[in-house]
Order: C-alpha cells, then structure tokens, then sequence
C-alpha cells in the first residue's frame, strides 16, 4: 500500500476512535484487527462497513497502519460485516453480534486478488450490479486510472473506450456518443452525475466543462453501451454515461493539486472530506485556464476569444438519519469563462460567462430511492460568432426519480420506479423566438425491472418502462430482456434484446432563430432556423402546382404558382432596361427550384418540385438493438469482453438543411427570349444576372412568416447498423498491465433519413486503442501510455460539413511519489506526444501535443 493510503486510513482511524469514544447511550462497536491470509501481516486502508438485516450500511470506517479498526457506534444485535481494499478479495462476515455497550472482537484474514477484478457497476440496473452479472456491454474507469492522468474534465477519459466515438475540440471542449451519429455537439449520449441528468436544460448538449465534477471526486466513470431506455427513458437509445462522485464517508480528508504545462495550461483544484458521527460532508473546486490552438474561420463576423477558462465548485452533506435513513443535499456550480464551441444549426458560438449550476435533495431509507433536482443554466454575454447575435439562455429544468425494490424469494428481485421531469426554457427571444411563451416541455415515465435465477447458471432480467411527453403523441414503450449465463464464477455469456428512443429536445420543437445573410435580407427574405410545430408543416398545392410566396412583389402575403415569369414586373423593377419587354408565358421562359445550400451560400441544390413534401410532426425515433456478449476474468490475469450488436433505427432524425427552395428564371430560355429584342451580349449579360436572383419562395402555408427560407429537418426513414466492440486486458505481472480496444460499425453514412436529406453519422467506422501501464505501489512511482487509431470519417452536422483524415495519436505519462507523510506526487500527461497536427471534427481547430504537470499533496 502507497502512503497517501495510510495517511488517509490513519486519519480514518483517527476519526473512528473518537466517534466510539464520544457518549453513545447503550450503542456498541465492532473491533479488531485485519491481516493478510498468506503472511500474517496487518493490512491498512481495509474499507470496513456494518450492514444491517434489511441491506443499509450504518457504519464504516477504514484499518489503520496496524491493521486495526473500530467500527460503530451500532445499536445491539446482529450485524454483517463486509471487508475490502484494492488488490484483495472481499470478505463478508454474516452473523457478528453486538451487545449493549459492549464491543465485540473480531479478527480479518484477507488473501491477495490476481491483478484483474469484477468491478461492481450501478448504471445498467440502477443498482449496485457485479460487472459479469449485468446483461449489458458495459466499461469501467476506475479510481486508479482516474488518478494518473492529468484531465480538463472526467469526459476525457472517454478516448478510447470500446464503442465511444469522442472528438477533441480544443484543450476542453469534446463530442462524444456511443454506437451512432454524433453531432457537433452532441447529446445523444445520456450523461448523469450520480444518477441526476447532466445535459443543458433546453439544449440537451452535454458540455464537459460545464459539469461541476471535478476528477478528484469522482469514484468511476461507467459506460454502457446500447438502448438503456427501459430504465432511463428518452434519449439513451445508444448508451449510458454516469459519473459516481466519492463519499465523505469512503475517501475523508483534504487533496490539493496545482497542474501548468503548454499552452499557458493552469489548473488548479481542492477537495476537502470529513464526517462527524452520521454526518459526513465534502466540498471541492477547480480552476483551468490556458489558449486554446486557433482556428481561423472566414465565416465569423465577430472576433474570437481563444482563451479557454472553466472554474467549477460543489457540495455535498450525507447524513445517517438513523439505521434506515440517508438524506443528501448538495449544489454544484460550473463557468465557462472563455471557450469557443460549436452548435449545429447558428456554427461556432463564443461562450463567455456561460455558467450550469444545479442543487438536489435525496433521501434513502431500505430500498426506497427518492430524488429532487433542479439544473439551470445562464448564458453569459455568449454569442455566435457567425451571426455576431448574442444568446440568451435562462433555462431550468426540474427533475424527480423515484424507485424501490422488493425480494420476491428465491433470489427473485423486483424493481421499479418513476421519473418526471419539466423542461422550461427562456431565452428572452434570440433562440425561440415567436415561440418563447409556449415552450415549456413535460415528461413523465414509469418502469419496472425484475431478475430472475433460473438453476444456479442463468439468470434472465426483463424490464419495461412507458414515457409520456406532452408536445408528442403517444407513449413511448421501451421493453428490455436479457438472459445471462455463466459457466463458472470468471465467464459471462449475454444475449439482450432492448428497445430505446430519442425525442426532440425543445430546441428542436420551438427553434426561431433568424441567421443574417445580407444578400437575402435585401431582397426581403429571412433565413430562419425553425422547430417543428405540433402540426408539422404544409405545402400549398393548389395554385396549379406548388405554391409560392414573393417578397419582391407588392401582394408579397399571396400564394401564386411557382412559376416565375408571373412576376415579370418584378423583373422588370431589377432590370428597368426590361420595361419596354413584353412579359414571356411560361412556354416562353421556364423556371425551377433550387435549395440554399448553407455551406456555400450559394443555390447550389437542384430541387424536383414532385421531392417537395409535406414536415410531419416530429415524434420519437427508435432504436431496437439485439446484442450477444461474451465477458471473462481468467486466471485473474487476462480480461476478454466481445460484444456484437446489430441496430434497427427507425424514423431517423436527418440533418437540418433548407427545406424550403427558391424559384428561379431559367437563363437559357430567358436568354433566348430577349435575344429577340435585344443584342445576343446583352441577352446573355442580363440572363446570367437573374439567373441567381430568388424571385420566390416555396413555403409552407403554416410559416410564422411568409417569406421565410426556413432551416428544417426530416425525420424518417430506417437504416441497420451491425457493430463489434472488443475490449481485452492481460496482466503480465501485478505491475506491468497491456490492453486495447477495437470497434467496427457496418457504416458511417446512410443513403437517406426521410425526404432527400442525406444523412452522414460523423463518426468513424473503425477505431482502436492499445495501453500499457506500470504500477509500482510500494515504489510509489508508475508509467503508462495510450495510442489512439482512428479512421477517416465524414462529417455533417448542420452547417459544419466535411471529411476527416484518418489520424493516430500516441498519449503518455507517469507519475512519482515524492513525499511519503503527506502523501505528495509528482505527475507527467502528454497528450498527442509526437505533436500530430490533425483535425477531429469539421469547424474545431487542429490539435497539437499538450504537455502538462502536476504537483499533489493528500493529508
């Protein structure tokens, strides 16, 4: 054991001693001493906790140097203790008795584990599951891994997981999602902070930097893979993220850590943990500042900040009502000082003072778990660069989880549970515009999860779950069933059929947000990004074809037919060298359609009027996933986890392009035409000129405004998807550990997704990572490196198009004790270590090495 362990397992024990010594009536405790199996030798930093009859811990404590420890105060009767440390296998001892006022002795023999262990997750049941035992692809990153490397956010250690697909942005800025599409950012990927939704209330983004979680108080970082809507609801049709903060009860005391590298890198972060008798608290913060690389883009109207600053903070109380009784309460606040970003639909955004806070109360009592939350967010003076608009963001969400379990006998469990949540949006008018004051959104779902052993191999666990969304019809069903069997203690083998859906946040539903184009904006047009509303949206056809509307005109409210040499006095008006022309009939001069292309600016999208379709209302996309998974720990050495999964997705979510086209003079029939009354230079001259003139526009005849060109999106559509995630670990010694990872998609584009929109995943279909680490514990010092390979891409998501070059980077690091009493180390992350100029996403700059160091201390 390292010393910053027995610094923190003396200070425990300090703790511990004088709890039991202060009055505690009649109230006992358990003693004695925990030793190795094979030497004899006391063990420290023994996590020790009393468990009562209904399954609650009401005591915990950690073995001091000498391997003893006094846990209590517990009230008379019988009590189970349970025993556990790294590298060691748990102890469980069912039957201890405890008198009044009495102390009973025990003794703790704990044996050595091989280096490879059986995490325990909470995410994929949303109870506390062995990793082996869960019918879900699931991944672990643990508190040792956590530790050793320098991070802006827990998001970085993403990179490289089996079945992620995570891209840099800049030094803190990251886009991740699981198995799928992912946009420029992303919220695909449900990402909770100890069970409590961590996404932008009405954006439904997940931003890194904006979760108040600091990497020194975070436990373990778990990821599963596939639809997680049976238990979660909406929006978890690939996956799951959920970050477990520590407790001031398991991890007391005070870390410091102050980090500085290239790039002007400053980090600095506090935690500080204690508990006295039931109540236990902590509290921490953390600061990062820096340049971010730069990236030059034509597009922008307003100047850009490349500073990148984040300053974070939370709290937490925990008190032990009583044997039965746990209450949580804690806030956490987080800023983006300074950071560019990127959002699909308005292109690269200065965030500036764009701060997330949230505030929660939880109480368990046996196995009921009820929790409240409320997350807002505040949107600074932040602006899109590319509009020069500012954005104001206000809103809040109000959230509550509700859920129990009861036994069934026969080692048959039932769980089941409700979840409500109101999504209130406020943006003062620059995102939801005319739609700012019926915006709000609820949801509600109800499920339930039973387990079942059937014989001492299988166990099969079943769970449905229904949601209610007020602005979609309807109620989503999400059924999950998986069997699992396991031919001995080591091996798990796993089929699992589970259903999940995504749902349009409210952005998508009320979006009103103008984007300037000055060219358009003389002609009296307005290029608009519009929600859908509950009624969808509807052509006119009824005017001998489709309809249209001109802003040109005087009459520019009347629908007309979309041919455009009725508007020969409005050529005319442009051209007055025209006004002696008699006006052509359509025989004479065509006309066509053609879509604002938003990369381009340009009207570089041939449309067939018979391709123009009505917009539906937006519903809930589905994904249904049947996987077959293998996991196993041999040996204790090597560790194999082989998942396969083929996806059916339906009613996919296309890209948002103009759904809306101009019409236009054909130029070689309108050339032709006054080359009768003209000379053929002049004919040509004039036609070339008009040719690029929108004189209409198609709209629907429900537009907010007539003459918008509005920025929609189609859903429909199905495509499959087949994926293979292989994530494999082998212990050559109990120091030297090498793995990798390697996940293939069948696809990383898809023909259509509703209407015409061709629709790209911006995600690559092959990618892999390989590590090594050295750990030397009683040394004190430790190595490790992480190459990341992954395969050329294509990208669109929303105005931000492109390809993506395969790259390769390689990340290295180490770190070394320097002072055993306090526990102070020394620490090295290169990221990129070769300095690989390359690109990860469309509209991000390139990314260089990033060196940094980092100097901590533990008391």
């Amino acid at each position: 054991m390292s010393d910053r362990y027995r610094i923190r397992g003396w200070l425990s024990g300090l703790v511990a001693v004088w709890i039991i010594a202060a009055p505690a009536g009649a109230q006992g405790f358990i003693a004695g001493v925990v030793t190795d199996s094979a030497t004899g030798a006391a063990v420290d930093l023994v996590r020790l906790q009393a468990v009562d009859s209904a399954g609650r811990v009401r005591a915990r404590v950690e073995s001091n140097r000498d391997g003893r420890f006094r846990l209590g105060p517990l009230q008379a009767g019988t009590w189970t203790v349970l025993a556990a440390s790294l590298g060691y296998k748990p102890v469980r001892l069912p039957s201890v008795t405890v008198g009044d006022g009495q102390a009973s002795q025990i003794r703790i023999d704990i044996r050595h584990l091989p280096p490879l262990v059986d995490p325990i997750v909470i995410t994929d049941t949303r109870a506390p599951d062995a990793s082996l035992d869960a019918p879900a692809s699931i991944s672990v990153v643990d508190r040792e891994q956590l530790e050793e490397r320098i991070v802006a956010t827990p998001f970085d250690h993403l990179t490289g997981q089996p079945g992620i697909d995570c891209a840099s942005k800049g030094v803190m800025q990251r886009t991740c999602a699981a198995r799928g599409s992912r946009s420029a950012s992303s919220g695909a990927l449900l990402t909770l902070i100890d069970g409590r939704y961590a996404a932008l209330p009405a954006i439904g983004f997940n931003i890194p930097y904006l979760m108040p979680s600091s990497t020194e108080d975070v436990e373990q970082v778990e990821i599963v893979r596939g639809p997680a809507g049976a238990l979660y609801g909406p929006n978890t049709e690939r996956g799951v993220v959920q970050i477990i903060t520590r407790s001031a009860f398991d991890a007391p005391g005070t870390t410091v850590e102050i980090a500085g590298g290239e790039r002007e890198l400053v980090q600095g972060s506090v935690r500080h943990a204690g508990f006295s008798g039931p109540v236990g608290y902590k509290v921490s913060a953390d600061y990062l500042g820096g340049q971010d690389w730069v990236y030059v883009d034509s597009r922008d109207v307003r100047s850009r900040d490349d500073r990148v600053e984040r300053l974070a903070g939370s709290g937490e109380i925990e008190w032990w009502a009583d044997r039965k009784t746990i209450i949580k309460t804690g806030a956490g606040f987080a800023q983006a000082g300074s950071a560019v970003d990127l959002e699909p639909t308005i292109g690269a955004v200065q965030l500036t003072d764009w701060s997330f806070g949230n505030a929660f109360g939880q109480l368990e009592r046996g196995a009921l778990l009820a929790r409240l939350f409320f997350n807002w967010n505040d949107s600074g003076e932040s602006f899109s660069l590319w509009t020069g608009l500012p954005l104001e963001d206000h809103s809040n969400v109000l959230a509550g989880q509700i859920q129990h379990a009861t036994a069934l006998g026969g080692g048959s469990t039932i769980q089941y549970g409700a979840d409500f949540r109101r999504t209130n949006p406020r943006t003062d008018g620059t995102i939801h515009g005319r739609n700012e004051n019926n915006d709000i959104v609820s949801e509600m779902g109800v499920y339930v999860l039973g387990k079942i052993p059937l014989g001492t191999r299988f166990e099969l666990s079943a769970a449905l779950r229904g949601d209610y969304h007020d602005r979609i019809d309807g109620v989503g069903v999400s059924p999950r069933m998986g069997l699992v069997y396991q031919p001995s203690e080591t091996q798990a083998l796993r089929v699992t059929y589970g259903r999940g859906f995504a749902t349009p946040d409210a952005n998508d539903l009320f979006a009103d947000l103008p984007v300037p184009v000055e060219e358009l904006n003389l002609l009296g047009y307005d290029l608009q990004v519009s929600g859908m509303p509950a009624s969808g949206y509807q052509f006119g056809r009824d005017c001998g074809g489709l309809c249209m509307r001109s802003p040109l005109a005087s009459d520019r409210d009347t629908l007309r037919a979309s041919d455009v040499s009725g508007l020969w006095p409005v050529v005319v008006e442009l051209v007055p060298s025209l006004g002696g022309i008699p006006a052509p009939t359509a025989a004479e001069v065509g006309s066509y359609l053609a879509a604002l292309n938003t990369q381009s600016q340009a009207f570089d999208i041939p449309i067939d009027a018979a391709d123009v379709e009505d917009y539906h209302s937006e519903g809930r996309s589905t994904t249904d996933a049947l996987e077959l998974g293998y996991k196993a720990i041999l040996g204790g050495r090597f560790r194999l986890g082989v998942d396969f999964a083929v996806s059916f997705v339906h009613d996919f979510f296309g890209p948002g392009v103009v759904g809306t086209p101009n019409a236009f003079l054909d130029s070689s029939s309108l050339e032709a035409y006054l080359a009768q009354f003209m000379s053929a230079a002049e004919a040509a001259a004039i036609a070339s000129g008009l040719d690029s003139v929108p004189l209409g526009v198609i709209n629907p005849v429900n537009s907010p405004d007539p003459n918008d060109i509005l920025i929609l999106r189609h859903q429909g559509g199905e495509f499959t998807r087949l994926g293979v995630d292989i994530d494999l670990e082998y212990a050559l010694s109990n120091r030297l550990t090498i793995g990798g990872t390697y996940s293939w998609v069948n696809r990383d584009s898809i023909g259509s997704a509703g209407g015409s929109d061709a629709a790209v995943l911006s995600a690559p279909r092959n990618k892999g990572a390989l590590r090594v680490s050295y750990r030397d514990r009683a040394g004190g010092w430790s190595v490790w490196g992480q190459g990341v390979a992954v395969e050329s891409y294509p990208v669109q998501s929303g105005r931000f198009s492109g390809r993506i070059p395969s790259y390769a980077v390689l990340d290295v690091g180490g770190e070394v004790r320097l002072i055993r009493r306090p526990a102070v180390g020394l620490a090295l992350t290169v990221t990129n270590a070769f300095d690989h100029r390359h690109q990860e996403y469309i509209g991000a700059p390139e990314i260089g090495r990033l060196l940094a160091v980092r100097l901590r201390a533990r008391f």
